[in-house]
């Protein structure tokens, strides 16, 4: 499984010739998946100021409905990828497993939002681009494990696809005059709701480990992130679990969906009040 060869270096010419058409986007695309066993590929622009806008999906379209669209809606925000862009991480190869937090497979967010994929493995090129956004090239298989050739193979040819994106998604792109404001509205709201989750009703500690819950860390990297001992995150999330009358993860994560989807506006306050509020028929 090698990027190498007559063929791979006339479909190679092909993409250089298509870079800035509205065709380089699909033939990329079978270029790097068709020498590897990808299952699904997608490629996804993380925007400075605005919610995410998918590129390119090879993704069945009720599945597509399903949960790549919802995903744009809030959903990315606990997503590690997402945690990825925060921190302005250095282009390159990345893979799920070295991303991920040591509890994200059995989130509820992985369970709402990545289980009806059937994805089990995910190789992403990230591509930062100058204005500040940040490209994610993904191929997902639904094999846990990946042959050391198939990651090797996508390593060796991680300089030429970074620099290709960079070429045809940099100044003067269509993407990099997108200014949209539908995206950047939907953005500044559910930024909004992540950083007031909770704060009416939870103590600053308590709220920050409930967003890492939420984004699949254990209760013990939960205190190793935070620098507290163990028996002190264990009072925090009981503590937390007590003041939202809630017994499970799942139940957390549906009080945050619950807030993101809550109409008004973002400067009302903390959502997650209102959300309380209403189970309660107050």
């Amino acid at each position: 499984m090698t990027y190498s060869g007559r063929d791979w270096y006339g479909q190679l010419a092909d993409i250089v010739d298509h870079l800035g058409s509205e065709s380089f986007t699909e033939r990329l695309m079978a270029a790097l998946t068709g020498r590897i066993p990808v299952d699904q590929s997608m490629i996804i622009a993380f925007h400075r100021d605005s919610a995410p806008s998918i590129l390119f999906a090879d993704v069945d379209e009720p599945l597509r409905r399903a949960v790549v669209d919802s995903y744009v809606q809030g959903p990315y925000l606990l997503d590690p990828w997402y945690e990825l862009v925060k921190r302005q991480a250095s282009g390159g190869l990345y893979m799920l497993k070295e991303v991920a937090p040591d509890n994200f497979f059995s989130s509820e967010y992985y369970l709402t939002y990545y289980r009806d994929t059937r994805l089990k493995n995910e190789a992403v090129y990230l591509v930062p681009l100058d204005d500040g956004a940040q490209l994610q090239i993904s191929m997902g298989f639904y094999s846990t494990a990946l042959g050391g050739s198939v990651v090797q193979a996508l390593r060796t040819i991680e300089p030429l696809i970074l620099s290709l994106s960079r070429r045809h998604w940099g100044p003067g792109s269509a993407l990099a005059g997108d200014g949209n404001a539908e995206r950047a509205a939907v953005h500044h709201r559910v930024s909004s709701v992540f950083q007031s989750f909770g704060a009416s009703v939870l103590t600053e500690r308590e709220r920050q480990l409930a967003l890492m819950i939420l984004r699949g860390y254990s209760l013990k990297a939960s205190a190793e992130s935070l620098g507290i001992a163990m028996g002190t995150v264990k009072v925090h999330c009981k503590n937390l679990y007590q003041k939202l009358g809630i017994t499970s993860q799942a139940e957390l994560f549906s009080l945050f969906i619950d807030a993101l989807t809550m109409p008004g506006s973002p400067e009302d306050g903390d959502p997650l009040r209102y959300c309380l509020m209403s189970k309660s028929g107050r």
